[in-house]
């Protein structure tokens, strides 16, 4: 089959075998995608430098098998922007890698959200500036617009509620969602599991 050009950010990279490398991308074109980059960890590989965790990555990829059996294997990549001040800043990179795992666990395979992507691209590009963002704020943000893209919140709802609903939505839609956003932020500690039952 012929290559597929994508941007995307990677959201996952786990190593593989002895020199292979499984890759989550969040891609403008097809939304999330597991790529197979093989070689990738060997000293002589100049593709792995550019797959560092949340970086916004231009790919080439090839598509082999079908079905279930279908793998998409890692053919070229260039790095856009590695968005490296955010990664420098424990509490930006904490907000960066929360929206990461949320996305990775919520987003089916295969299928286009470019309104998505193009909001966590520009969130990421603005964690990146970490002297003029609101990490907090940065985050919820993200968070609304999200639930509100995905329609499972309502674009009309009274100021006073909105962080609570906002909470309850998350925590439905990802279980996994409260313990993870305690761990790495203080953003929605306030709300606990006996206030949003």
């Amino acid at each position: 089959m012929q290559p597929k050009k994508l941007s995307g950010i990677v959201l996952n990279n786990k190593p593989y075998l002895e020199f292979d490398r499984r890759i989550s991308v969040f891609s403008h074109e097809y939304g999330k995608i597991n790529v197979m980059a093989k070689g990738v960890r060997k000293i002589t590989s100049h593709r792995g430098f550019h797959l560092d965790l949340l970086s916004h990555v231009k790919m080439e990829v090839e598509e082999c098998g079908n079905g279930d059996s279908r793998i998409l294997y890692l053919r070229e990549i260039s790095t856009i922007n590695q968005f490296s001040k955010m990664k420098s800043s424990p509490q930006n990179f904490a907000a960066a890698c929360l929206i990461s795992s949320f996305l990775q666990r919520i987003l089916p395979e295969d299928t286009s959200q470019k309104r998505l992507f193009n909001l966590t691209k520009n969130t990421f590009e603005a964690l990146d500036n970490v002297n003029k963002t609101n990490t907090k704020q940065t985050l919820l943000n993200y968070f609304l617009k999200m639930l509100r893209a995905l329609g499972y919140m309502a674009k009309t709802l009274p100021q006073k509620d909105m962080r609570k609903t906002l909470w309850e939505r998350l925590s439905h839609l990802d279980p996994q969602f409260s313990l993870t956003a305690r761990r790495t932020l203080w953003t929605f500690s306030k709300f606990d599991s006996t206030e949003s039952s």
